[in-house]
């Protein structure tokens, strides 16, 4: 770090200016440097100087301004993130051979230049950004990463040393690394307030963590719970070198649903004929995790998972949030007690007052919307007694702080007088307290006007916060006033604390309420008032997800999942009302408009959901128009693992649309017919489908992105049968149409087909800028099929082409990615794996992962001939290479692994092979 030091105020007298504006800040340094030194002795201080010229000429050439040098550092700036990057790696690549191993780091700020170098925040961030990375690696900031268009690889957020907020970092390039050195920020909500107290609590949970693999904090709502275990999972998280993960079970109700949610929450897929929970324990088994379980109460029934979980995952140490003990073995209850609260004879000192922890929380939480209020001695007694009242609970002192800027402490310790009964000093029980809870929300929620009582009332039908256009639709009434009533509503439930405006990036804010103020609240609803606000839930949860159905193929495409997503909650609550007033029509309408990319970024992995809700809703949509019906049947048709089951509900759709005379939806049908009949090997058929598609889809002048669902399976056949000019005819003006349409997954799906086809035809120019395009634009849209399917494209042509550097570093990002998909996709990871190993002479785990490949393609029914020939010929390949008996051996090896075992095992394979001995 002496290099910063030196930048911010070394070398005086500069012969030159230094640029001034926007610039990126370069920082390199010697991974390494002392053992370096001991080991060459007096030779180091030539290599050292060599390794500085290095770096000033490649700087030089590349326009940038070598600023500072001081011992094994460096630091240069540049006009262009771009030229930053081009000479980063000019610099790493001269340093791959010798001794010599550099880390860079790269940040885009603006500097401020003096006669001594550079001075500013920015300056500091790049050099620690420089010291986070590994030897050989190379660290972007957010700001530079958003300037360049080479690939990078985001690591996701860290803490940097003397920053407060957390950083994003990127990786320039794909290769594998330890992760960067410096402590990853934990998966936890962000807090907007800190933790007042607790002191106590901390210590002994932090002893107790260390100790205890499940600890459940108990205790009634509003008593702290949750904000208590986010502190200390603050100050353990380095305990967990696997991650710390926050599940909120809030908005659950069905204990069966909490192996999913968890599952979402940390990414992990189940296989097919696997449980969510027993793909936790799967992955999680050899992981040191701290898993965060908040609000199990309502889920009581889960326990038995958690107790499983637990017990299989040694190293998995579980902080749970519950106003009820779980009753399982191993469980430590951990009680989290009210604040202490100032007594009776500590009411007479400011002093005294002012040392309970009670009395601070109301105090700073007065202090932000009454900035200057201070306890004095004419009303600490009241503030005291306040709390006293209130029984030194959380949320019920927040409540009643929010108040002061209209009431003071003496008319406010008046008011709950009247409305609270006096409690007793000492012990009270949870049931006691709870009560005392909720007579604080009923005091707040009395001094609240009718209307905003209302609109209070109604937004407890919202699950998991909600938007300002949601409420101003679903909890105005055009009878009682104008829309801009309803916004000073919220905006005053706010400040009095109850609703909170939940932190987001994009420019709509969102609100939500703490659990036990909307059981409040929707214990303020009559049966058919609940029933009324439900619906409106429904009605504009429905019209929600229509409205964004045709942005699914426009140039917003991740967007649109974002803007679902974010209220998939809602989403759910809406389905399961729709179910359970039997409101068949809405039930299908609202599961069909919710596609497969909703589900999967949603957590739904196995699109088990997914195709829960539209069949649940099939089932009882009998009576529904065929058009409706055949678009539920199509979208169940690209959940359902079996090839030949696909088929088979296509078909069924298809008809449906017919009778529909739904033009659009048929074509539709028809073209994934003949993408599926191709991976069965029935040509004939794929023709006769894919030909009535594009006669039909040309005939109603059908949009582009529909077009290019049809050309490009047409592109695959054509190419198929042979008849290559044909084949590239179609996907060019595949191509042509989704850049016109600015359809950005349709344009990824037709560059993957036009990539793998040129690949399987030796057309490197061709396949790989197609291919890499396609890959950019799947990461632009989080688009995680489209990005698995061209990464192993580009991965076998640089297996054909001989680089098996580039192959491996490209099979590491797609395993990645397909562990959390569908089951072809985890086929196509096997495949690469295979066909890696092989190129790479390393005969018998090539055998066991092929065998694993084609376990699992039976298992998933599919009859590609094209994908059955190309694994002939590679396993009568590796028969050559070995014995008869070896063969047999591994070959039964790899069908007794399940799919993960095989790629973890064919990962590590090939990272054991080391390339520079072949």
């Amino acid at each position: 770090m002496s290099v910063v030091r030196k930048a911010a105020g070394g070398s005086r007298g500069r012969s030159r200016a230094l640029p001034a504006g926007t610039l990126t800040l370069v920082f390199t340094d010697i991974a390494g440097s002392t053992r370096l030194l001991g080991q060459l002795g007096a030779d180091y201080g030539e290599l050292l100087a060599r390794h500085r010229r290095t770096i000033r000429a490649v700087t030089s050439s590349h326009g940038g301004v070598p600023v500072d040098t001081e011992g094994d550092s460096t630091f240069a700036v540049f006009r262009k993130a771009t030229d930053a990057v081009s000479a980063a790696l000019e610099i790493m690549a001269s340093r791959s051979e010798g001794p010599i191993r550099v880390r860079i780091g790269i940040h885009t700020g603006e500097p401020e230049a003096t006669d001594e170098g550079y001075v500013g925040l920015d300056v500091h961030l790049a050099a620690r950004i420089c010291a986070a990375a590994q030897a050989g690696q190379i660290l972007l900031s957010q700001t530079a990463r958003d300037l360049i268009r080479a690939q990078v690889r985001d690591l996701g957020q860290y803490r940097i040393k003397d920053f407060n907020q957390p950083v994003r970092l990127f990786q320039l390039g794909q290769e594998r690394f330890d992760l960067p050195r410096t402590p990853p920020v934990a998966h936890l909500p962000g807090r907007p307030t800190r933790l007042v107290g607790r002191t106590q609590e901390l210590r002994e949970l932090e002893d107790l963590s260390a100790v205890r693999q499940l600890i459940t904090l108990t205790g009634p709502g509003g008593s702290g719970k949750t904000r208590l275990v986010l502190e200390l999972a603050d100050r353990i998280q380095d305990r967990y070198e696997d991650g710390v993960f926050f599940v909120d079970l809030a908005a659950i109700r069905d204990p069966g649903l909490v192996p999913s949610t968890i599952a979402g929450a940390l990414s992990i897929r189940a296989e097919p004929s696997q449980t969510p929970l027993a793909a936790i324990v799967d992955r999680l088994s050899n992981r040191r995790v701290l898993l965060i379980l908040d609000n199990l109460e309502q889920v009581l029934g889960a326990a038995t998972y958690v107790a499983e979980l637990v017990a299989q995952c040694p190293s998995v140490h579980v902080l749970a949030t519950s106003r009820a003990r779980l009753r399982i073995r191993g469980e430590h209850d951990y009680p989290v007690e009210p604040l202490p609260l100032p007594t009776g004879d500590e009411l007479r000192s400011v002093e005294q007052v002012a040392q309970s922890d009670a009395v601070a929380l109301f105090v700073e939480r007065t202090r932000d919307s009454a900035p200057r209020f201070e306890l004095t001695s004419i009303n600490a007694a009241d503030v005291g007694g306040i709390c006293r009242r209130l029984d030194g609970l959380p949320l019920a002192i927040e409540l009643a702080a929010a108040r002061v800027k209209l009431l003071s402490p003496r008319a406010l310790l008046s008011r709950l007088d009247q409305r609270l009964p006096l409690l007793t000093v000492g012990a009270r029980d949870a049931p006691a307290r709870q009560q005392t809870l909720h007579e604080t929300v009923a005091w707040s929620y009395d001094l609240l006007s009718d209307q905003e009582q209302r609109v209070f009332a109604r937004c407890s039908v919202f699950v998991g916060g909600f938007s300002l256009p949601a409420a101003l639709t679903v909890a105005s009434d055009p009878d009682e006033g104008t829309v801009v009533d309803v916004l000073a509503i919220l905006d005053a439930l706010v400040e009095h604390n109850l609703l909170r405006v939940i932190p987001t990036i994009g420019v709509e804010p969102r609100l939500t309420m703490l659990e036990t103020i909307r059981e409040f609240a929707w214990g303020q609803l009559t049966e058919l008032q609940r029933a009324t606000w439900q619906g409106r839930h429904l009605d504009y949860f429905v019209a929600a997800a229509e409205a964004e159905e045709s942005r699914q193929r426009g140039i917003d495409q991740k967007a649109w999942v974002q803007r679902l997503v974010i209220d998939r909650e809602n989403f759910r609550a809406a389905l399961a009302y729709a179910l359970a007033r039997q409101d068949a029509p809405q039930l299908l309408r609202l599961a069909t408009a919710l596609e497969r990319r909703f589900w999967l970024a949603s957590g739904d992995l196995s699109l088990e959901e997914n195709r829960h809700w539209l069949e649940t809703a099939l089932a009882r949509g009998n009576e529904a128009p065929p058009r409706m019906r055949a678009r539920a049947l199509e979208n169940i048709a690209w959940t359902e693992p079996s090839h030949g089951r696909q088929i088979e509900i296509l078909q069924e759709s298809l008809d449906l649309f017919k009778q529909a005379e739904d033009d659009l939806g048929a074509v539709g049908a028809l073209s994934g017919l003949g993408h599926l009949s191709i991976y069965a090997g029935d040509y004939e058929a794929a023709g006769r489908w894919l030909e009535r598609a594009l006669e039909l889809a040309r005939r109603i002048r059908a949009a582009a992105p529909v077009l290019v669902e049809v050309l490009v399976p047409m592109g695959e056949l054509a190419h198929r049968l042979g008849q290559h000019h044909a084949a590239s005819k179609y996907l060019d003006e595949a191509v042509n149409h989704a850049r016109q349409a600015d359809d950005a997954w349709g344009l990824s799906f037709a560059l993957g087909h036009v990539g793998r086809l040129a690949q399987e035809d030796s057309d490197w120019s061709r396949a790989v800028p197609a291919l890499q395009e396609s890959i950019e634009i799947a990461r632009e849209i989080d688009d995680p099929e489209e990005l698995a399917e061209s990464i192993y494209d580009l991965s076998a042509a640089w297996i054909q082409a001989g680089d098996l550097e580039q192959a491996r570093s490209l099979i590491r990002q797609g395993a990645a990615t397909t562990l959390e998909l569908f089951i072809g996709y985890r086929v196509m990871t096997l495949d690469a794996i295979a066909d890696w190993l092989e190129a790479a002479h390393s005969y018998s785990p090539a055998i066991w992962t092929n065998a694993a490949a084609t376990h699992t393609h039976a298992a998933w029914k599919s009859q590609d001939p094209h994908w059955e020939e190309s694994r002939r010929r590679i396993v009568d390949r590796l028969r050559q290479a070995v014995s008869s008996q070896d063969f047999q051996d591994a070959w039964a090896r790899g069908e007794r692994m399940s799919i993960p075992e095989a790629i973890a095992a064919g990962l590590r394979e090939m990272e054991a092979v080391n390339l520079n001995e072949m």
